[in-house]
């Protein structure tokens, strides 16, 4: 049967309020980490969107929670109002947001006047997290003045850096090209769904480790590490050129991470069956010992990894120390579902030709959510017109 413009386009606003109604009745009664970014699009328009990540049925559940126009100004407090009266308009409790995901940004990470130390000040508890992935390319943005020369020489045109003979240009284009694209596959490692600060932090400081390691091995010319790097013959000032970049990246990387590294995950989450239980606190030892001889959770350790606490039979069974990792693991690491969520924006306007009220109309969450609207509930509010 065909509909006109107008119905399709009511029916989609339908379908879109119904699975919003399906994810605010889940986050009225659990714990969700959230995360949030602010990006300008046609016509200078700001938008605010956030996400957010809860535990459903064994497995996390991360959907968009609204996409809301900034009609004001986009300093701090009115992203906050922005959020609150959402909240508020909802009845979804501050005190369910364990944690705040945002990119650096001083609207977002102001210490003093910060959307996230905003959320903090109604909400003591909640974990404020800088984006992992913001952090790691401000990193990669940070080269020592001869590599920075060089680098520019590349843009510019290859011949001056062949030119370039006292700083033997071609082993530092080779080693840009070499540590680039480790940082690229650093990225693309701390990119994707269900990503928790558990196995980011794993990833940021096993690579620092790296490039540690790479500062020995490279001020004694050994390149093996470095696929480009190691076809040249370095020099002594281009060994110490690139073992000076190292020292700043593995400085930097410590320095804008170094609250992660506070963060301490007690091993017994990540390999319970291996922990020894005398280094456990008191307050875990008996349902671990209990664990650690428990064949289905054994097996089911197995297969799911640290994602195991997330089951529901883990969590019936051994209710404090599942708690507990739950509220370790549900943390947003970055703000990279929202960088995607402003993908699908732009996405939607393009094909609209810009027509598209973003905000008010259901086509962007039902492109993003995860939820199936309830088809036949909808369809039992409409009544069917019969023919005379």
């Amino acid at each position: 049967m065909p509909l006109s413009n107008n119905t399709v386009s009511s029916r989609i606003d339908e379908m879109s309020c119904d699975v919003e109604v399906q994810l605010v009745e889940k986050l009225k009664y659990t714990n969700f980490s959230i995360q949030l970014d602010e990006s300008t699009v046609r016509d200078s328009e700001a938008l605010l969107m956030a996400y957010v990540r809860y535990v459903d049925n064994g497995e996390f559940i991360e959907d968009m929670l609204f996409c809301e126009a900034l009609e004001t100004t986009t300093i701090a407090i009115d992203i906050y109002k922005k959020l609150k009266t959402y909240l508020d308009d909802k009845q979804i409790p501050m005190e369910n947001i364990i944690s705040c995901a945002a990119d650096g940004a001083p609207v977002m990470m102001g210490k003093k006047n910060g959307v996230l130390k905003l959320l903090k000040d109604d909400n003591p508890q909640m974990l404020l997290v800088h984006c992992v992935i913001h952090r790691q390319n401000l990193v990669s943005k940070k080269v020592s003045p001869v590599l920075n020369e060089t680098l520019n020489a590349v843009i510019k045109c290859i011949n001056t850096i062949k030119a370039n003979a006292k700083f033997d240009g071609k082993a530092l284009v080779s080693y840009l090209a070499d540590i680039f694209e480790k940082l690229n596959v650093l990225n693309k490692e701390l990119q994707g769904t269900n990503m928790t600060l558990v196995n980011s932090k794993a990833k940021i400081f096993g690579f620092i480790s790296f490039l540690e390691l790479s500062q020995e091995n490279i001020s004694v010319k050994k390149f093996e590490q470095f696929y480009w790097l190691n076809k040249c013959e370095g020099t002594d000032a281009t060994c110490l050129v690139i073992v000076e970049h190292l020292k700043i990246m593995v400085s930097d990387f410590n320095f804008r991470f170094s609250d992660l590294k506070e963060i301490n995950y007690p091993s017994w989450m990540t390999q319970p069956l291996l922990v020894d239980l005398s280094d456990v606190t008191m307050e875990y030892q008996g349902e671990l010992s209990e664990l650690q001889n428990d064949d289905s959770i054994i097996a089911l350790f197995k297969i799911k990894g640290t994602m195991m606490w997330l089951c529901e039979e883990t969590q019936a069974k051994y209710p404090n120390t599942s708690s507990l990792a739950r509220k370790l693991l549900l943390p947003f690491p970055s703000s990279y579902l929202v960088e995607c969520g402003f993908s699908a924006v732009n996405d939607l306007l393009l094909k609209k030709r810009n027509r598209l009220d973003i905000t008010k109309r259901g086509d962007l969450r039902l492109k993003l959510t995860k939820f199936l609207p309830r088809i036949k509930s909808l369809c039992s509010r409409h009544q069917a017109q019969g023919s005379d």
